[in-house]
């Protein structure tokens, strides 16, 4: 039974490690995440390395460890900045902008150690965030629940394929591209981009 425990063991991590190099080279979110990302890439760039320095500071301070865990609180402090980030833009649109450029930029730029990683935006803080980004721009489906009269439960989704944009001049534009409508919607934003994305940072979209 040891030996038999001893090789589920291995066998396990062995999968893992697998399943962890596969995802490096290949796990990659759709092609429209990275051109609505480009937008506010600049703006989620500095809040990215903010995050990861935390994450090494966090890491590398003996006082934190407590056989080996991570006090649960100063995790939260720094998802917490990121949320403050997102909610310190006043309109919706610039808020799902800087979060697609943060999804963006945590799947195009790697760490220190050379990995590839979305723990900025997959957490229990930041991920509903995310979720709200992907439904609004119709990347992922949007699901309804609706409770009836004899209090049973049933559920639709859809996907989002019209967006509709009213400008500062009260004239009301319709896309079927949100590319299109990303375009439309930012020229009322307070926010311009100061800076294009880092040079070869979307060079796997390109044809090969």
């Amino acid at each position: 039974m040891t030996q038999f425990f001893q090789l589920c063991s291995s066998s396990y991590r062995n999968f893992t490690l697998r399943v962890d190099a596969w995802a490096q080279e290949n796990a990659r979110p759709p092609e429209i995440v990275d051109l609505l990302g480009a937008r506010l890439y600049s703006f989620a760039l500095p809040v990215l390395n903010n995050f990861r320095a935390n994450v090494q500071l966090i890491n590398s301070t003996e006082t934190e460890h407590t056989n080996n865990v991570i006090s649960r609180e100063h995790w939260d402090t720094i998802y917490d900045y990121i949320v403050y980030k997102i909610n310190s833009y006043e309109r919706i649109e610039d808020r799902h902008d800087f979060v697609m450029g943060l999804y963006s930029a945590s799947l195009n730029k790697a760490t220190t150690l050379g990995n590839i990683s979305d723990q900025p935006v997959m957490n229990r803080h930041v991920f509903p965030y995310l979720e709200a980004a992907l439904e609004f721009y119709g990347i992922v489906p949007k699901i309804e629940q609706f409770v009836h009269e004899d209090g049973s439960i049933s559920t639709r989704s859809f996907f989002a394929k019209e967006w509709t944009h009213v400008t500062s001049n009260g004239d009301f534009l319709t896309f079927d591209n949100p590319l299109d409508y990303q375009k439309a919607h930012k020229n009322d934003s307070p926010l311009q981009t100061s800076m294009p994305p880092a040079k070869g940072a979307f060079d796997h979209l390109l044809p090969k």
